[in-house]
């Protein structure tokens, strides 16, 4: 695992990562939020009750955790190319970690298809999309399933350009 990571997208957009984390099923761009309170939203949009019982609006952090993926990938498979190991690539994916421990998500139906949350004891918080908390998110939007070794997602591999 790596904390607080930057690094410049081929369009010129300075990325910050809370936390880059390699598994066997791949890096996974950690997006770290530690909200206190209860947590409720959809696939686009989240609203977090604070202690002091005040309502404040978010954007579902797993849209901007997976665009950074997106992005990192894209910069991957560019140097891979590079140096003719494309083959090599590691599947990149994005979750979302909410580790406050005075917090409860409750997403409703489209929130949890865009972002799977699932309890992680041992953690403390609730995880979103990566394999070390048990649950992966596929690029299917209603498959999601526990993995055990690498998954073989070609949309990670596929260009031959470089990244724009």
């Amino acid at each position: 695992m790596w904390a607080n990571v930057e690094f410049v997208g081929a369009d010129g957009s300075i990325n910050e990562v809370d936390a880059l984390v390699l598994t066997p099923s791949g890096l996974y761009v950690l997006e770290l939020k530690h909200w206190q309170g209860e947590v409720r939203g959809d696939g686009t949009q989240w609203v977090r009750r604070a202690p002091n019982s005040r309502l404040i609006p978010e954007d579902n952090p797993y849209i901007l955790a997976n665009r950074k993926a997106k992005r990192l990938a894209s910069l991957i498979r560019y140097y891979a190319k590079q140096h003719g190991r494309q083959s090599e690539t590691p599947f990149v994916g994005a979750a979302v970690f909410l580790h406050a421990r005075a917090m409860r998500a409750e997403l409703d139906a489209i929130g949890t298809e865009a972002s799977t949350a699932v309890r992680s004891s041992s953690a403390g918080g609730w995880c979103s999309g990566v394999s070390g908390c048990a649950v992966t998110r596929r690029q299917e939007p209603s498959t999601h399933q526990v993995r055990t070794s690498a998954p073989t997602n070609d949309s990670n591999r596929r260009s031959t350009k470089p990244p724009a």
